[in-house]
Order: structure tokens, then sequence, then C-alpha cells
């Protein structure tokens, strides 16, 4: 018998464009042998119950930083422990910039030009070694799990990513993590393009937001509403993480059923 993930999810229908239908609502049946949860770049130290806000945070802002955190150990924890639970693979995709030139390149001007000058190269302040790509320990991999490095926005640009996927079969990826408009979008796009089935949890992300954009939360907003309209479908990680559950308990019957076979 086959094991599904069964649990309601969200898109954004555009048509007919000066009326349109809105959010429309689809049941996610995913066969669990085909489904990976797909976690996206969740580093940085803080996140540790007592850590302080580091000095410069993976989200820049001290309110995102505090927002990230509550996002991390209440949504996206719960959400990976579930998905253990089920049998889910749980597959890292994670910046790490080892020495290749990037200071050279238009992505490291740019990193330098908008976000790292103050700081320095985009090599001598965020480089694979720093503590800006480290993990907390709440949110580190565990042994069974994957990590790929990224060095892009897209997790499946210059990586293994797509042939590791391919590997286990899978063809649906319920994804987590950072930052909802810039690599979670672009990673969950990247999939697409694969012809992977993507779903976003979207309460287990947040955008980077500037400082304009703080009060409305826009940026975040933004990247979900991309992700809705253009990738694929969102859902909430209670919905997700009840769907794992009734896996993990069909599981267990099962495997008590065959001891007492």
């Amino acid at each position: 018998m086959e094991l599904q993930l069964l649990f309601p999810s969200r898109y954004y229908c555009r048509w007919p464009f000066k009326e349109p239908r809105g959010y429309q609502e689809e049941i996610q049946r995913l066969d669990v042998r085909e489904t990976a949860l797909l976690v996206v770049d969740v580093y940085g130290k803080g996140y540790d119950e007592g850590d302080p806000v580091p000095e410069y945070p993976a989200l820049f802002f001290d309110q995102m930083f505090l927002r990230e955190r509550d996002v991390i150990r209440n949504r996206i924890v719960p959400s990976l422990e579930a998905a253990r639970r089920a049998g889910l693979p749980v597959v890292y995709t994670t910046n790490y910039w080892p020495r290749a030139g990037w200071d050279q390149s238009e992505f490291g001007k740019m990193c330098q030009r908008t976000e790292t000058g103050w700081a320095g190269t985009l090599e001598g302040s965020i480089g694979g070694d720093s503590d800006y790509v480290a993990f907390s320990n709440i949110i580190s991999p565990r042994a069974e799990d994957y990590v790929v490095n990224k060095t892009m926005y897209d997790g499946f640009f210059g990586t293994y990513l797509d042939v590791l996927l391919r590997n286990m079969q899978v063809k649906n990826l319920v994804c987590v993590g950072f930052t909802a408009d810039i690599c979670l979008l672009n990673t969950a796009i990247g999939a697409l393009y694969r012809n992977y089935r993507v779903v976003v949890l979207r309460d287990c992300t947040l955008g980077a937001e500037f400082a304009d954009t703080l009060e409305d939360m826009r940026m975040t907003w933004f990247g979900i509403r991309c992700v809705e309209a253009m990738v694929g479908f969102t859902a909430t990680s209670e919905a997700f993480i009840e769907a794992c559950g009734r896996i993990s308990k069909s599981g267990e019957a099962r495997a008590n059923a065959d001891r007492n076979a």
C-alpha cells in the first residue's frame, strides 16, 4: 500500500486578470517514497537557547533576527522532526563561499556594493569558514541528513542537488528556510525547471526585508506570492506536521502488525 502525505495547500490564480480568482485550495497527495524536505539557508549563530543576537544577523536587522529565531524554533525545527519521524529524507542546501575569485565576479561585486561593503569583501566577510554561515546546534544537520553547499541563490546552480534528489527518486519537495524572496524563491524556481513539485511551508520562511519594508513585511509577502502564483504551492507547518504524524502512526502500526504476524 502506498503511503501518502495528505494535507491542504493553496496556490494563487491570476485569471481573469481584472478580477482574479485569487487563492485556490488543493489537497496535496505526495508519495512518501518520492518526497523530501528541503531546508534552504538556515545557518547562523544565535538560535540556541541563551545565545545573544549576533553582531551580523543572517537577516541583517535585530527585529528580523528575533522573528527568524521564532520561525526556526517553533516552525522549522518541529517540521524537521516530523519529517524525520515519517521517514522523509532531509536535504540542506546552504551558502558556502570557498576561495574562488568571488571578489572578481559580478556576484561578489554586487554583494560588496549592496550588502558586505561595510565589512570588506565577500570572501573576507562571509566566507565559507565564517560564523555567519555556521549552524546553531538547534538547526544543525544530523548524520543521516544530506548537505549540499551552494554559492548562488539557486541551490541547483553548479551543485549536485538534482543528482542527489534523482538518486533518491524524489519528485516532490517540501521547502523551508530563507529567504522567501531570494534563495528559497530561486531554489524553488530551479526545482520547477527540473520538474519537481514544490510546496513551501509559508510560516517557515521570511523575506530579506529592507528598512522601509519591515513594517508590512512586504518582501516576505512578495516571495510567498511568487511561489503561489508562478512556482507551486504553499501550506502551513501545522498541516504538514499533522500529515507526517499520520504517516508515522501508519508506519508504526504496520511494523507492529509485521512483528505480530
